[in-house]
């Protein structure tokens, strides 16, 4: 009985947690906004996460995996490598930063409050990474996997979809991405001269 009590009190303060950073941003709220939306104290958070950013952490790592795992779905019933490397950019680039009224733009804010000395793991970026890597594998011709190695063309993919988000975050959606989506499919797969 007490394992439910608890996994309700984890379940409570996460949903709490992704409606108030959904709604007003992670600078704007508060771990006593998020235990009072719980129902619960905000000592009791603490009994389960260190910080708001893990807070944060908690919600932000399944939130990232599910969009990636509706990509592999959505990839299989798409045929040719322009259009699932379109996919995977549109992906990247649209979906992650304007999906629930921008809720990406929350680490971007919780990371830029970060002091230099203050650590934060990594773990989450280089496994969504290296699930990237494998989808832009079954689209990229063979002499671009040196692309995939260590990761290096999920992680700037990444790194603009930080980009898009800022952007989301600060004016709406990019009037251009589509294009640039475009392009850059065209430059990884060498399909047309820009």
């Amino acid at each position: 009985m007490v394992q439910i009590k608890k996994e309700a009190v984890r379940n409570a303060t996460l949903k709490s947690a992704f409606e108030l950073f959904k709604e007003q941003g992670y600078a704007n709220t508060t771990l006593k906004q998020i235990s009072e939306g719980a129902g619960i104290t905000t000592t009791n958070i603490y009994r389960y996460y260190n910080s708001k950013l893990d807070v944060l952490f908690a919600i932000s790592g399944p939130w990232l995996n599910k969009i990636l795992n509706e990509l592999e779905v959505q990839m299989t019933s798409v045929e040719g490598s322009h259009e699932r490397l379109r996919l995977i950019l549109y992906t990247m680039w649209r979906t992650i930063p304007e999906k629930d009224n921008g809720f990406h733009y929350n680490i971007i804010q919780a990371l830029s409050y970060l002091k230099p000395d203050e650590k934060y793991s990594r773990t989450l970026l280089i496994e969504l990474e290296g699930r990237l890597s494998e989808l832009l594998r079954t689209c990229l011709p063979k002499e671009k996997f040196y692309l995939l190695e260590n990761n290096k063309l999920a992680h700037m993919l990444f790194m603009g979809s930080d980009g898009f988000t800022i952007g989301f975050g600060l004016v709406g959606a990019s009037t251009r991405s589509h294009d640039i989506i475009e392009d850059f499919c065209n430059i990884l797969l060498d399909s047309k001269k820009l």
